[in-house]
């Protein structure tokens, strides 16, 4: 039986396509497993140090494209597993002595300073553990339970103290989207990518008596192991160039200092306040309203975009970061070729395409942070969406994303000024 026809045959007892997970040997490759996951974003070709390959790919990629990415990506799996081979008869793992003395030491060292960094940045975390991973410096749990690895210790000060702050930002923002990096930058002076590059680059070796300990970190968070070889697809990249009008692409570019803000408060005297500790100027301030009579039904926790105050501001990009923790969502002022300016609100809507579900819809809301409204009162294949500052990107672009990976034929944003030219159907004045 081909090699193709064995994973035609696990389909067919009733594996299901949406998530599933199965070893099948190539006649070339050896063992691969297939593992089709909902969480995924990329389809990813990978080799473990112990020498299987590993095909991951989303829920929305079908078998066929999987069997299409391993089979363009044969030879390169050839050299990859041999590569690993190699590098793992050389590779000396820690003993069981050296890994406690590197825990103890990341106890006595890393747990204060976690604990001094939040409050100092006034961050709030659940648990706090040190563990001997291999596959990053750091994580934090979806319970903001936050975990460091005890190789932390060897790393200098500046990149271990940034780990943490970026471990940190994960208990306000879960994904590594533009407000993430907006966060993580106003408390590192700006020096994030700088950080997170020399991390990615970073090797150390210590020697101390007969202990040599080499660290090597080929990825930074979130990224695959350093014994791994990796080729990916990748998903498009956020693009704020245009929005679609319906059938016309508007284009558009961001302006630098001025923002569109939604607060979670309803009270403007301590917005005024924030504003002015922060040294932001407020052109416009305004209460939003009640748009929920064009949803047919809507998830009662959007409710938190009704009733809330909006503003105009003008302030720098580190000054608006300080307001973050206040902001509901929040979006750079865009600008037509023209020259005439245009607020995008926290707001989009999608024409969904005949093909697709709602579970299509749930999951991409889901994995970019977005919240589904509901379905519009009107037109059935319309859905509403609103984005927040834990999501990926703004509402313009979400929109173009949805578009381009999403079941949407279209998808517009809801836009304020130059009469409103192309606004989706929900108003937010």
């Amino acid at each position: 039986m081909g090699f193709f026809s064995k994973i035609a045959e696990v389909l067919s007892k009733g594996v299901s396509t949406a998530s599933f997970k199965q070893v099948v040997v190539h006649p070339r490759l050896g063992p691969v497993t297939f593992h089709r996951r909902k969480g995924s974003k990329n389809i990813r070709l990978s080799v473990s140090a112990s020498g299987g390959l590993l095909l991951s790919y989303p829920w929305l990629v079908s078998l066929n494209q999987a069997r299409a990415f391993l089979d363009n990506h044969e030879a390169w799996a050839q050299a990859a597993l041999e590569k690993v081979r190699q590098r793992t008869q050389n590779k000396r793992t820690l003993l069981p002595q050296e890994v406690e003395a590197l825990r103890k030491k990341a106890k006595a060292e890393l747990l204060p300073r976690l604990a001094q960094l939040a409050q100092q940045y006034h961050f709030s975390y659940n648990q706090s553990f040190i563990k001997n991973n291999k596959s990053n410096w750091g994580s934090c749990s979806a319970v903001n339970n936050i975990n460091l690895n005890l190789k932390l210790i060897l790393l200098p000060e500046h990149l271990r103290d940034y780990v943490i702050l970026h471990e940190l930002c994960h208990t306000r923002i879960k994904n590594h989207g533009p407000r993430f990096w907006m966060l993580l930058n106003s408390i590192t002076d700006g020096k994030a990518k700088m950080y997170a590059k020399e991390l990615k680059q970073l090797k150390i070796i210590i020697l101390s008596t007969l202990l040599l300990i080499a660290v090597a970190c080929n990825k930074h968070h979130d990224d695959l192991p350093p014994e791994k070889e990796t080729v990916e697809f990748q998903e498009p990249e956020l693009d704020a160039s245009y929005y679609w009008n319906w059938e016309q692409k508007v284009p558009v570019q961001k302006m630098d200092g001025k923002f569109y803000v939604e607060f979670y408060t309803a009270q403007e005297d301590e917005i005024i306040d924030e504003c002015e500790k922060a040294g932001i100027t407020i052109h416009t301030i305004h209460k939003k309203g009640d748009y929920f009579g064009h949803v047919h039904t809507y998830n009662p926790g959007v409710a938190k975009f009704t009733g809330r105050m909006a503003a105009f501001i003008e302030g720098s990009y580190e000054q608006s970061a300080t307001l973050l923790s206040s902001m509901l969502y929040w979006s750079h002022f865009y600008q037509y070729m023209s020259g005439e300016e245009i607020k995008i609100t926290s707001l989009f809507t999608g024409v969904m395409s005949p093909k697709a579900t709602i579970a299509q819809l749930e999951q991409l809301a889901k994995k970019y942070s977005v919240e589904m409204i509901g379905r519009d009162i009107y037109t059935s294949n319309w859905y509403h969406f609103a984005c927040t500052t834990l999501s990926k990107g703004d509402a313009l672009e979400m929109a173009n994303l949805f578009s381009m990976i999403g079941p949407f034929a279209i998808a517009i944003p809801n836009i304020i000024g130059a009469g409103s030219v192309g606004a989706g159907s929900l108003c937010d004045e």
